[in-house]
């Protein structure tokens, strides 16, 4: 049995929905589509059987005040917490009783042998090889930060991009024992995006580090497979949440190929690359992605009303000729992040102001103490 937090309450969770997401969650509770819910630590986690084949999958994180944090593997993005996630909760509160209680897995290694541990780790491959790519990946990631930890000359960790695209194959790939009835693949695909986003976000952590290199071993196996044509039909016809995730590979790329030291062989075959994966994407929206990334490998920071607005010549703002390109603000926010990341602050606020970008100006002058220029 397991002892309710006081703080955790019915209202609480009321609190946390929308109306018609609480009713529809009270909805599933009393339907009994909660299974499998178990608490270790301060951890919930929980199957909730809905509209499609597999049950949806609820995590979520307690602490003395209550809900921390929340996941579900549905696709919901309105405001509050989903339907499932409140179902869960309420099994939480009213029936604590029917709770399994287990240990947390930090405490159930601490103590382990190394060759149970390998054995078990073995054993569960085995059984689910789809986690072996990322498995293998985080092992290389963890090996290549022990040989680095002392040598901050140490080259960089090499990325397994078949890993990459192995996992990223086995998330876009079509599923299997998927009934008919009840099965929506637009909701399926944006699934998908959640799962793709951990790969995204070590690109993302490279980038930030000043690894353009190392993000680009991740981004260029994850782009190319995105490019899947029954995927990208589904995703442009309904789903909102796939452009986005586009949107944000486009973005973090940008900043890739800005920070990365390539040879001029490298770029010319990104530049080939990225022209291909726009035109493919303009059948499907006016707006392409990966137009930004291109703008990226084609100018550098060479381009030259670009360098003329970052060494202060404000007079010479037209960066464009005339009317900028839907991607402008984001062609110069590329840069100023990268300007950011390396402490290259005026030549920030010039290129902030010579872009009209006058709340990233008066930002940065206000983190900069320089408060009378920002009035």
């Amino acid at each position: 049995m397991v002892d309710p937090d006081p703080t955790l309450t019915e209202a609480a969770v009321r609190d946390l929905a929308r109306p018609q997401s609480y009713d529809r969650g009270g909805n599933y509770y009393a339907e009994g589509a909660v299974v499998k819910l178990v608490r270790r630590g301060e951890t919930i986690r929980a199957a909730v059987e809905g509209s499609q084949y597999e049950p949806y999958q609820v995590w979520i994180e307690l602490d003395e005040t209550g809900v921390v944090d929340t996941a579900c593997s549905c696709p919901y993005d309105h405001g509050g917490i989903c339907k499932h996630r409140v179902a869960v909760l309420l099994t939480y509160v009213r029936d604590s009783d029917g709770i399994d209680q287990r240990p947390p897995i930090s405490e159930l290694i601490a103590d382990a042998e190394p060759e149970i541990l390998r054995d078990v780790l073995t054993s569960l491959i085995e059984s689910r090889p789809e986690l072996a790519p990322q498995i293998e990946s985080e092992l290389e990631t963890a090996e290549s930060e022990d040989e680095t930890e002392d040598d901050e000359h140490s080259r960089p960790p090499d990325i397994n991009r078949e890993s990459i695209r192995q996992q990223v194959q086995y998330v876009l790939g079509p599923t299997k024992g998927q009934s008919a009835h009840g099965y929506d693949p637009y909701e399926a695909a944006e699934t998908d995006v959640e799962k793709l986003r951990g790969l995204l976000d070590q690109a993302r952590t490279a980038v930030e580090a000043g690894d353009g290199e190392t993000a680009l071993d991740i981004l260029e196996p994850l782009a190319n497979e995105l490019m899947d044509e029954e995927w990208l039909a589904l995703s442009y016809d309904d789903s909102n949440a796939i452009y986005k995730f586009f949107d944000e590979v486009d973005r973090v790329l940008a900043e890739a190929l800005l920070t990365a030291d390539l040879s001029e062989a490298e770029r010319t075959d990104w530049k080939d690359r990225l022209r291909t994966w726009e035109q493919e994407m303009g059948g499907y929206t006016h707006h392409p992605p990966y137009s930004v990334a291109l703008e990226a490998a084609q100018r550098g920071w060479d381009f030259e009303p670009l360098q003329r607005a970052i060494q202060g010549d404000i007079g010479y703002a037209d960066l464009w000729g005339g009317d900028p390109p839907w991607y402008a603000e984001d062609f110069i926010r590329a840069r100023l992040n990268i300007l950011k990341r390396q402490g290259r602050n005026e030549e920030y606020l010039v290129l902030a102001e010579a872009a009209d970008l006058i709340d990233d100006y008066v930002t940065k002058l206000v983190e900069e103490g320089r408060i009378d220029e920002a009035i």
